[in-house]
């Protein structure tokens, strides 16, 4: 929900955050939980799509998914959404 409010989502789900919630807890709760399990014993077939659906629901990019490995947690998703739009100035 968060990204969909930052503007992070495709448009087929920031058009209906209603439907971008269903799909998404639907999604977690099933492939992604599945993949998770799965660790190690994913095809690179399997982990591709997860990273794929995982950066559809949450904005992030593919890379930041992958190097990850598919676990992000709250501060890497708090900095990697909105890393775009950080000022160049300092810090």
């Amino acid at each position: 929900m968060i990204a969909g409010y930052h503007k992070k989502l495709p448009a087929d789900l920031t058009q209906d955050m209603t439907r971008a919630r269903q799909e998404s807890t639907q999604w977690a709760s099933t492939e992604y939980a599945e993949a998770l399990a799965k660790g190690d014993a994913m095809t690179a077939e399997e982990r591709q799509k997860v990273i794929d659906q995982m950066a559809r629901y949450t904005g992030l990019n593919k890379d930041v998914i992958d190097q990850a490995n598919l676990r992000i947690d709250v501060p890497k998703f708090t900095h990697y959404l909105l890393l775009d739009q950080k000022c160049g100035w300092g810090g």
